[in-house]
Order: C-alpha cells, then sequence, then structure tokens
C-alpha cells in the first residue's frame, strides 16, 4: 500500500491535523502501546490522592474532586479531572525524561509523584533549577460565567 495522505485524529475534543506521509511512514510505535492499558489500570487503582497531588502541584488545581489517568506513552499522560462544580478537564503532563518500557514508566511515575509532593509539602529547593513540568490543557468545556 502507498500512503498518499494521511490525516492524524487524536481523539474527541483534540486538535486533527494532515501529516506529512513521507514522515508518517518514518514513524515508529510507542514502545508502550502493549503496557500502557495494564499501567494505567493499576495507577486508577490505587493511587487517586497521589493524582490529586499532581493536579494541584503541576495544573495548579485547588478544587479537584476525582482525577484518572486516561492514557500514557512514552513522552508522558495524560488525566481526566472533574472540579467541585462537576466540570470534566482533560490536560496532559509530560515526563522529564523519554521512556522505553514499564519498567521506565513506573519509575518516571515515581518521581512525578515524589516530585509533586515535595513541592506540595515545601521541599522546592530540592527543584531549584528544574524548568516547570511540561502540562497541556487539552479540553475544558465553555462554563457561562455566573454573576
Amino acid at each position: 500500500m502507498d500512503v498518499l495522505d494521511v490525516f492524524y485524529v487524536g481523539g474527541y475534543g483534540v486538535v486533527s491535523q494532515w501529516v506529512d506521509a513521507a514522515e508518517f511512514s518514518e514513524g515508529e510505535p510507542d514502545p508502550l502501546a502493549f503496557d500502557a492499558p495494564e499501567i494505567v489500570v493499576g495507577i486508577n487503582e490505587g493511587k487517586e490522592e497521589d493524582l490529586k497531588r499532581l493536579c494541584k502541584v503541576f495544573l495548579e488545581l485547588e478544587d479537584v474532586t476525582s482525577c484518572t489517568m486516561t492514557s500514557l506513552d512514552r513522552l508522558g499522560f495524560d488525566l481526566r479531572v472533574r472540579d467541585k462544580d462537576s466540570v470534566i478537564s482533560e490536560y496532559r503532563v509530560a515526563f522529564r525524561e523519554v521512556v522505553q518500557n514499564r519498567f521506565d514508566v513506573q519509575s518516571a511515575l515515581v518521581k512525578a509523584f515524589q516530585e509533586a509532593w515535595e513541592r506540595e509539602n515545601g521541599y522546592d529547593e530540592t527543584w531549584v533549577g528544574e524548568d516547570a513540568r511540561p502540562t497541556v490543557l487539552y479540553y475544558a468545556p465553555k462554563v457561562p460565567s455566573r454573576k
């Protein structure tokens, strides 16, 4: 099959775009494609407080009532966050390093949870000189202002 055109759709509410066919052909699958679903389930079953702390520290969200990891790959993970008004938003949080396997992911997640705990508990000096962890707001509904 010769690929002529590629239109990438990242998912509901995510930007879609045309991708150069040559670049698409040179792409490689994510090394975590098979392990990611099991890892996500494990995180969601036992780390809700750690996920909420990530929201507070990295996303600067104070009123989180629930947070679940929806996916992850070698560059980071996606979170679905519900606030006290039941508004749901979706975010992307990057790893500080590229991961290549499930052991790297476990290490990167432990580091993220530890960083969030340290920052929340006033141990910011540990992170002096480190850039802020990259995050992206994927989706937030437009909520009418309340006056």
